[in-house]
């Protein structure tokens, strides 16, 4: 799991400081995992070995959804997207950036 996390290279955005957000609730998925519109296999590998990581851990399935479809709970962006390319200009100077990814809580991203 902590692999998962370093590949991923999360940004929590919304706020100056990190806050908690939750993925799972009661067994049920709280978040959705967005792809662009034509990811590459490295996000898609990614976005896949992320729901697995969580179904494994609290056997819930998070949805996986490319950006123009309807997403509920946290947003969690993997790869290249308009929502990553937008955050990357605030993140460019982030030690931990490596591939675009990030936590936002729902809507704000």
């Amino acid at each position: 799991m902590l692999r998962m996390l370093l590949i991923l290279s999360i940004v929590v955005v919304g706020g100056s400081a990190a806050s908690a957000l939750t993925l799972v609730r009661d067994g049920k998925p709280a978040a959705t995992i967005i792809l662009g519109e034509k990811p590459n296999r490295a996000a898609q590998f990614a976005a896949y070995e992320l729901q697995w990581h969580v179904q494994q851990m609290t056997g819930a399935t998070l949805p996986i959804v490319h950006e123009n479809e309807p997403a509920s709970g946290v947003r969690v962006l993997v790869g290249d997207s308009e929502a990553t390319r937008h955050l990357d200009s605030t993140t460019r100077n982030s030690p931990t950036r490596s591939m675009p990814s990030a936590f936002c809580p729902a809507p704000s991203c």
